[in-house]
């Protein structure tokens, strides 16, 4: 029983089991509220460190260093949350709605194989209201690729739909992108590019075609770049032209020295 403002919160049962060696985890959750499972050959606390130094085989993240050789890596996991209502009135107030949802995957460190689903029908949350999330995120030798897609977003005053943000990522380079498209597949909204790891920080350049606004292509200079990390943003030529209107970032008088 959970007590929160003098309510009384019933858990019919609740069965947790849980096997730590030396070179397998095996942890099994069951219960009225959600279930979940994993099994591997890594300890929940290494989890961490590993997917960490498993996204820096793509990309660069100066903060870290190089992945560390170790035993090979495996696991596999499953959350299924069944009744949503304890989250949102006692765990998670902030959260106005919540449905049932799951999310499962498994990794291989040697394959440097990464797949992982999630599904949500609804959240709502400061006032938003978000249908039909789902997560997917796969990795090969090659690339890390990831996508989250969303039926759509509203609020009082703002609905897009057919939101999708998606990223490839390898060879120290993002390439990503943020769609909402309408119902006949038209896109409304689009702000792609592609983010560098640099030796001074990340670099991010808006593809030439990568912004669109209320169904209208904007132009963008090929050379726009802005600059981040080490405490520094710094803009060059970025200008966004489309529908008759402007919008232009850069660092003061041209520096691309200077921190802004």
């Amino acid at each position: 029983v959970i007590l929160k403002n003098r309510k009384r919160y019933v858990v019919d049962s609740l069965l947790f089991s849980c096997e730590n060696k030396e070179k397998e985890t095996r942890i099994s959750l069951e219960s009225a509220l959600l279930a979940a499972t994993f099994d591997g050959t890594i300890s929940i606390g290494d989890l961490p460190a590993a997917l960490e130094g498993h996204f820096g085989r793509y990309f660069n993240l100066h903060e870290s260093g190089p992945p560390k050789t170790s035993r090979p890596q495996a696991f596999t996991f499953q959350i299924a949350l069944r009744d949503p209502r304890m989250f949102t009135e006692v765990f998670f107030p902030q959260l106005d709605r919540l449905t049932a949802g799951d999310i499962q995957g498994n990794y291989d460190s040697e394959k440097r194989d990464l797949n992982l689903i999630g599904n949500i029908a609804g959240v709502a949350y400061g006032g938003f209201d978000i249908d039909s999330l789902r997560l997917k995120i796969t990795s090969d030798a090659r690339l890390l690729q990831a996508s989250l897609s969303v039926g759509s977003v509203s609020d009082s005053m703002l609905l897009l739909t057919n939101l999708q943000l998606s990223a490839s990522v390898g060879h120290d380079s993002i390439a990503a992108a943020l769609r909402s498209t309408g119902s006949n597949g038209e896109t409304k909204m689009l702000l792609a590019g592609n983010c560098t790891s640099v030796p001074e920080g990340y670099r991010w350049r808006f593809s030439p075609d990568g912004v669109v606004f209320q169904n209208t292509a904007w132009k963008v200079p090929a050379d726009n770049a802005i600059l981040f990390g080490g405490g520094r943003l710094i803009a060059s030529n970025v200008v966004l032209r489309g529908g008759g209107q402007s919008l232009s970032v850069n660092s003061a008088d041209g520096n691309t020295q200077q921190q802004i």
